[in-house]
């Protein structure tokens, strides 16, 4: 993670950090990456960088522009393999090898680690804050606030949210609206536009089939425990969900994450994050010890 030392030891005190539902998360990821690599069969798109010239290069660069391009095996030949190969752009396939009583579990766990935007969980990004011996290293001059820009099924839109926080920010540096409002009234530039293109995330766009069944779901919700149980962390133990513990050691600073702006937007904060952990928590809850298959072959029925 960028900045790392500067959170730590100053000058940078405030940290945004997006958190968004793990498995979705992971979901997404996949599936984003698989739409931006070319078929190997009846692929129309320009595949990059074979079939784009040079000065055509910025055009056509398929995150941008996944619909008119797509990377082509060169590009990234071990996460191409994997995700078309491995896994035939399949995410249930991916996910219920996830599971820990999988043949292919170590094989699967490996392969995660070049899938990009799924290859860090939250855990890993925050790991400066939930190792005991890192978490306790942080200077006062360093992190003073931690804001979580929560999404959920509610309301997706990352931008926005994002335009909360900064303005918050200013606020809290003595800012007037009137001033603020000045300094964010321009014409976006063409990068501001296609950033937010992307920041609505285009992976819901792949065309593709691949659906996560339940069985998927629960071994995916298992692999990525600690994030959820660092989602916890950032409820405290009063809000606690009781098949999901919280993680230990982490700093404190973790459990303002949702203590930023108005009291409103304080409490639709703390409910994303409380509406990610029920909609994964009989998977979370190993108490009856039994696998993900026996627990959705028993009948269990996904939650709404």
């Amino acid at each position: 993670m960028h900045g790392i030392e500067q959170l730590v030891n100053g000058p940078v005190t405030t940290l945004l950090i997006n958190i968004r539902d793990p498995v979705d998360r992971f979901v997404s990821a996949f599936k984003w990456r698989s739409l931006l690599f070319c078929q190997r069969d009846g692929e129309q798109r320009k595949k990059y960088p074979s079939e784009v010239g040079k000065k055509d290069r910025v055009r056509y660069q398929p995150h941008l522009h996944p619909q008119a391009a797509c990377y082509d095996a060169s590009a990234y030949p071990k996460e191409t393999k994997i995700i078309q190969r491995s896994y035939h752009d399949d995410i249930n396939k991916l996910a219920e090898s996830l599971c820990e009583e999988s043949s292919n579990f170590k094989q699967a766990v490996e392969a995660t680690k070049f899938i990009s935007h799924a290859k860090r969980s939250i855990v890993r990004w925050l790991e400066f804050l939930v190792d005991d011996e890192n978490a306790s290293s942080i200077k006062p001059q360093g992190l003073n606030k931690f804001m979580a820009i929560t999404l959920s099924g509610r309301n997706s839109s990352l931008s926005g949210h994002t335009h909360d926080a900064v303005r918050q920010l200013y606020f809290d540096h003595g800012v007037d609206e009137k001033t603020l409002d000045s300094l964010m009234r321009h014409k976006p530039t063409r990068t501001q536009v296609v950033s937010e293109k992307i920041m609505t995330h285009s992976s819901h766009t792949t065309g593709k089939d691949s659906v996560l069944g339940s069985v998927g779901e629960c071994c995916l919700s298992r692999f990525l425990e600690d994030d959820y149980r660092l989602i916890q962390s950032m409820l405290g133990e009063a809000n606690n969900t009781k098949a999901i513990g919280s993680l230990k050691h982490v700093h404190p600073i973790i459990r303002k994450a949702c203590e930023w702006g108005s009291l409103t937007r304080q409490q639709l904060c703390r409910a994303d994050l409380q509406s990610m952990l029920r909609r994964r928590a009989r998977f979370l809850d190993r108490s009856n010890g039994m696998s993900c298959r026996d627990m959705v072959s028993g009948g269990m029925k996904p939650e709404q």
